[in-house]
């Protein structure tokens, strides 16, 4: 055990410390001008460390914790490599305009999959966003639709016909409290069975207390899987239905 400040220079380039018990505990300060090479668990702030490097703190800090710092021209970065296989990088790109970045290869500069400017816009597929989200696929094809967003939903029982997800927008109103939804739409099956599955677009907006879809009349278009279009109705059966009774009032 020691107790103090530790220094410790190395003509060779490397520092090892063993202990017969495995164990070395240093209480205090050390400064290490090479490298330093544990071949054990090695705990920062605590003395009972479960992985090879373990930090701990016990504070009431917001701004503690690891960090990694350049003080040049580089990047300061985490990398996490599985040997031979595939390397992850993430951190802050010093080159372009300190944005923060998440990158399949080896530093920032290629295979960038995610990036988040200084104003908080991400980009997904691209290192320049241009909005609070700007998603962009890079494809060979060139004359199909690329599914460049996927919106899902499971259940835990089993799904049928009425089942399905959206996309709901909202927008702070003029109260200045919490946004509130003002329209969604969604896509629902038609019928969910495995032999037949059909799928359909609904369309919905805000009218008043009616604002989601478990509200009679949220619904206001549906284009079902033949291409009838339902203006007022759930349940179109022609190219145009439209429900004059939903435009009574």
């Amino acid at each position: 055990f020691v107790k103090g400040s530790v220094n410790v220079h190395s003509s060779t380039g490397f520092v090892n410390i063993t202990a017969a018990i495995g164990t070395v505990n240093v209480s205090g300060d050390v400064n290490i001008d090479d490298q330093l090479i544990v071949d054990r668990n090695m705990g920062i702030g605590t003395t009972n460390p479960f992985s090879l490097l373990h930090l701990y703190e016990n504070n009431v800090e917001i701004d503690s914790g690891l960090i990694i710092e350049q003080d040049d021209t580089g990047d300061a970065v985490l990398q996490l490599l599985l040997t031979g296989t595939q390397c992850w990088v993430v951190g802050i790109d010093n080159s372009d305009s300190d944005k923060f970045k998440i990158a399949h290869s080896h530093d920032l500069n290629s295979d960038v999959d995610l990036t988040i400017d200084i104003t908080g816009q991400v980009g997904i597929g691209t290192t320049s966003p241009a909005s609070q989200l700007n998603v962009l696929e890079t494809t060979a094809a060139t004359n199909t639709v690329q599914n460049t967003v996927i919106v899902e939903a499971t259940s835990s029982g089993t799904p049928a016909s009425g089942f399905g997800t959206s996309v709901l927008f909202q927008a702070e109103d003029d109260s200045n409290g919490a946004t509130t939804p003002i329209g969604a739409i969604g896509g629902v099956w038609i019928s969910a069975a495995a032999g037949t599955k059909h799928g359909g677009l609904i369309f919905g907006t805000r009218d008043g207390a009616i604002n989601d879809w478990t509200d009679a009349g949220f619904e206001k278009m549906r284009i079902e899987n033949l291409g009838d279009v339902g203006f007022g109705t759930i349940d179109p059966t022609e190219d145009l239905h439209v429900n004059q009774s939903s435009r009574a009032a």
